[in-house]
C-alpha cells in the first residue's frame, strides 16, 4: 500500500530480490499478483488489529530456478520464550540484511505476535525465523516496532495460521 495515498501498489511496480546484498541480487522477479489477507485493512484498521494480519502472498511471474536458492519452509509459532532471529534490511542498510539472533517470543496481543528484540523503520516485511527444527523456517513477518516496559520490542503476524488462511483463499492464485 502506498504509505501517504492507503491506495494499493500496482504488482507491476513490485519485484522480489532473492538472495539481496551490497546492492545486487541471486535473482530477480516481477510480482504476477498480490494476494493480501482477508482480514487486513489499510484504512480501517490501527495498531495491534492491521499488525495481526498484516501479510500478503506475492506470485512471482515465473518461476526462481536458481540452485542456490531454496524457499524457506513455513513452521507453527513456538512457545513463549522461545529464541528466534530476523532477518532485516532497514531504512539504514537497504544493501545488505542484519540477523537479529537475540530475539524471543514474548507472547500475544490482540492476535499480534510480540518479539523481544529491536528492529527499525523499514524491517516491515522482515520474515522472523524459528531456528529449533533443524533449518530455518519463517513463523512471522514483522509488521511494527514499538516498546514495552522501556524496552524495544518488534511485533508481526503469526504466519502459519495466516499463511493456510490466505492459501486456503486463494488455491487458484498460488498457480501460475
Amino acid at each position: 500500500y502506498d504509505a501517504q495515498s492507503g491506495v494499493p501498489v500496482d504488482a507491476d511496480d513490485l519485484e522480489f530480490r532473492a538472495g539481496w546484498q551490497d546492492g545486487q541480487a541471486e535473482s530477480y522477479r516481477k510480482i504476477a499478483a498480490v494476494k493480501v489477507h482477508p482480514d487486513f485493512s489499510f484504512a480501517e484498521q490501527e495498531g495491534l488489529k492491521r499488525v495481526a494480519s498484516d501479510l500478503a502472498i506475492l506470485r512471482l511471474r515465473t518461476p526462481i530456478s536458481h540452485p542456490g536458492i531454496i524457499p524457506f519452509t513455513v513452521a507453527q509459532m513456538p512457545t513463549r520464550g522461545a529464541r528466534v532471529a530476523v532477518v532485516s534490511y532497514a531504512h539504514d542498510r537497504s544493501q545488505g540484511p542484519k540477523v537479529h539472533r537475540d530475539c524471543t517470543i514474548l507472547g500475544r496481543k490482540e492476535k499480534a505476535q510480540v518479539f523481544g528484540c529491536e528492529v527499525d523503520y523499514g524491517s516491515s516485511g522482515a520474515p522472523v525465523f524459528r531456528l529449533d527444527l533443524g533449518a530455518p523456517m519463517i513463523i512471522s513477518v514483522i509488521s511494527a516496532k514499538s516498546t514495552h516496559a522501556g524496552q524495544p520490542i518488534s511485533l508481526g503476524a503469526a504466519a502459519g495460521e495466516k499463511l493456510v488462511t490466505l492459501a486456503s483463499r486463494g488455491a487458484n492464485f498460488l498457480r501460475p
